[in-house]
């Protein structure tokens, strides 16, 4: 291999690495920052992002990019999100790409997709695990058996013994089918009480406005915050923009999917980890595509290439299931209000009960607040009386 004397790739690959590596682009090549390219590592083929480019050394000696790959670019505002996460954090930012792209998932095809649907048919024999499996199918799309299996929280193969038994019935969906477009006009089920309709004609605003800020939407169980805060994610909607919707777990992702489809007529994407490979790279490409309107996720969807993300939505705000443990530690609702600030896009976050952080920065005049102090309809709060235990203890060996 000769010296190069044109152009040199700095490619950040997603693994535990604290730098970008120098790849020759070869002079038929385009290649700009940002793009997905495949290139030769040790001896295994990487997908990475072009973080710099620069005039070659009069000595270098280098490989070049194998393939500039078919995928949108990473924008500015992303890569400077990973960044920020590896200062932030103390993280190689090798190890935060991987946050945001898989290499063995990009360098996938795309096949047809085995997924079950529900008969209606009940086993004769209903076990608490078998009845976990058919509650989390009836409030889910059709899933792979991977999937119900992670949903409901059972092994794979309690789900294989209700479709030998004929709970459910087989469907093959191309992996990358095209989502549904949400209508923001869909007339809901329900009006608004006057305090929602004001919260989300305030929410409605900063959505339409654009730019940065951060709302705490604080209001009681049973207030009617999701339909409000639906109104701002269907602003953001009209205007051509992308919306994230975080959930703190997995199990309510089926949930808020049902909720979002009658809303919004049409189903949105789902993202989690316990989705199949396949799966994954469906939405990860729609979303880069911006054809994936409206994502239900987990903490991880903040890493999905966005195209136009216009609002996120932080839903119980408070929950410690935002926070990533393993691997980089990160806090997704902090990390949430970080993207929306380097995107200029609004964020909002959600609770019945808020975390101190984030009634500390209203009072900081840091977040604005919305609030909502009355149950929604006919729905009152509960009676709550105190007990005192040393008049009324409780059983030996009880709490």
């Amino acid at each position: 291999m000769g010296p190069d004397t044109g152009q040199i790739a700095d490619v950040l690959l997603p693994l535990k690495l604290d730098h970008p590596f120098s790849y020759r682009i070869r002079p038929e090549q385009s290649v700009n920052v940002g793009d997905i390219v495949r290139v030769s590592f040790g001896r295994r083929a990487e997908a990475g992002v072009v973080w710099r480019i620069h005039d070659a050394a009069p000595k270098a000696r280098l490989k070049p990019i194998e393939a500039r790959l078919d995928l949108p670019p990473m924008g500015e505002a992303q890569r400077r999100f990973v960044q920020w996460m590896a200062d932030y954090y103390v993280s190689d930012p090798g190890s935060v790409l991987r946050l945001f792209i898989r290499s063995r998932e990009l360098l996938r095809e795309i096949g047809d997709q085995r997924v079950w649907r529900l008969t209606g048919q009940r086993p004769a024999r209903l076990t608490p695990q078998r009845a976990r499996v058919l509650a989390a199918a009836a409030d889910a799309p059709p899933l792979s058996v991977t999937e119900l299996a992670e949903l409901a929280g059972v092994s794979p193969s309690v789900v294989r013994g209700l479709i030998e038994l004929g709970c459910f019935s087989e469907e093959h969906r191309p992996k990358a089918a095209p989502f549904a477009t949400p209508d923001p006009d869909r007339p809901r089920a329900a009006p608004l009480s006057a305090a929602q309709e004001e919260a989300a004609r305030r929410l409605r605003d900063k959505a339409r406005q654009g730019g940065f800020c951060a709302t705490l939407l604080d209001g009681v169980t049973g207030a009617g915050k999701t339909e409000v805060y639906f109104e701002a994610m269907a602003e953001a909607l009209r205007h051509g923009r992308q919306v994230l919707l975080l959930v703190p777990e997995i199990a309510l992702t089926a949930t808020f999917v049902r909720r979002v489809a009658e809303r919004f007529g049409a189903e949105p994407a789902l993202w989690h980890s316990a989705q199949s490979g396949g799966s994954r790279i469906r939405v990860h490409r729609a979303v880069a595509a911006g054809e994936a309107r409206i994502v239900v996720a987990a903490r991880s969807g903040l890493f999905l290439p966005w195209r136009d993300l216009g609002l996120i939505v932080v839903d119980e705000e408070h929950e410690s299931a935002y926070k990533q443990e393993g691997g980089v530690p990160y806090h997704g609702r902090d990390m949430a209000v970080v993207l929306a600030s380097l995107g200029r896009f609004p964020v909002i976050l959600s609770s019945a009960t808020p975390s101190l952080e984030s009634l500390t920065n209203v009072e900081r005049g840091k977040y604005d607040h919305v609030t909502l102090r009355e149950r929604h309809g006919a729905a009152g709060l509960p009676a709550v009386r105190l007990l005192d235990l040393r008049r009324a203890p409780p059983e030996p060996g009880g709490w």
